[in-house]
């Protein structure tokens, strides 16, 4: 089996307590036991963390939070300068506050 190189941009905890963080370490831990290539960048150094992104390359991308304005801005970006195909999971969407260019 080819391994797909995954980032999930998610607060991963060892044992969460509330309903996305649970979402985010399942998901994870599961795409890790099916043999799955993941790294986990956490929300909040989302864009520092996005040089690093770009350069990696990954296959897909998934949002587990929001999304934001933040997490809006960075997917913009990589669809843009990157192949990575993305994925959110908007449980809690707040993208009123977008600009609209964006």
């Amino acid at each position: 089996m080819r391994k797909t190189n995954i980032t999930v941009v998610a607060d991963y905890h060892d044992a969460p307590a509330e309903g996305i963080n649970v979402v985010s370490k399942t998901l994870i831990d599961d795409l890790r036991a099916a043999g799955r290539e993941v790294r986990v960048v956490s929300p909040a150094a989302l864009l520092r963390r996005l040089p690093a992104l770009l350069w990696g390359r990954a296959g897909l991308t998934v949002f587990t939070h929001g999304p934001g304005v933040r997490t809006v801005l960075a997917s913009r970006i990589l669809r843009l300068l990157s192949p990575t195909r993305i994925v959110w999971l908007a449980t809690r969407p707040d993208i009123s506050n977008c600009p609209n260019w964006l």
